[in-house]
């Protein structure tokens, strides 16, 4: 075999090994790129699955809580010893039905939003110079759930903000309506 032979099956050998190392490369690149987009989609998945929160809270934390509708001002509820209390207008304590008091503490438990809009902007437009009812809880911190107009475009859904994220998120008609509820409401049936 001549030199120049030999030369050129060395040459042809050194090429054949550098095309299968790359060829190596690339596909371990592309399973890992395919694993890494799989696992992005797995999470994306999950992600989707769970539900939309405009507002959670730990109720089994809540101490106390009030708030106003249609600016009309609400009561002051507060949770002493296992028990609710509210007082009237004079000062005089009454104990609250804890059943009812617990229906309005578990729609703030996981309260589930329709949609989010990230940057919302100037909420005026959404009704938040008036808006229709705001619920302040204390717990660790006070945390504050605004309502405001309900949708154009579909008046089942208000627009909603909380102290906990700068988000705007639309929830249910049944939020405000469940909070427009009178003091007498929350009592037991005998008082």
């Amino acid at each position: 075999m001549s030199r120049t032979t030999k030369l050129a099956l060395l040459l042809a050998g050194v090429l054949v090994l550098g095309a299968a190392a790359w060829l190596a490369v690339s596909s371990a690149n592309k399973t890992a790129a395919q694993e890494q987009a799989a696992a992005e989609a797995l999470a994306a998945e999950e992600a989707a699955k769970q539900p939309l929160l405009a507002f959670s809270i730990d109720t089994d934390t809540v101490t106390a809580m009030e708030w106003t509708c249609l600016a009309k001002a609400g009561a002051a509820y507060k949770k002493d010893d296992g028990s609710w209390y509210v007082k009237d207008d004079e000062g005089t304590e009454y104990v609250c039905d804890d059943e009812k008091v617990n229906v309005l503490l578990d729609i703030l438990r996981q309260l589930k939003a329709d949609r989010v809009i990230e940057e919302p902007g100037d909420l005026k437009q959404f009704g938040f110079e008036e808006p229709c009812t705001v619920v302040t809880v204390h717990a660790d911190k006070d945390y504050t759930l605004t309502l405001g107009d309900p949708m154009q475009s579909n008046k089942e859904l208000y627009y909603c903000t909380s102290s906990e994220s700068t988000a705007l998120y639309t929830v249910s008609d049944t939020v405000p309506a469940a909070f427009y509820v009178t003091r007498g409401e929350l009592l037991p049936a005998e008082q």
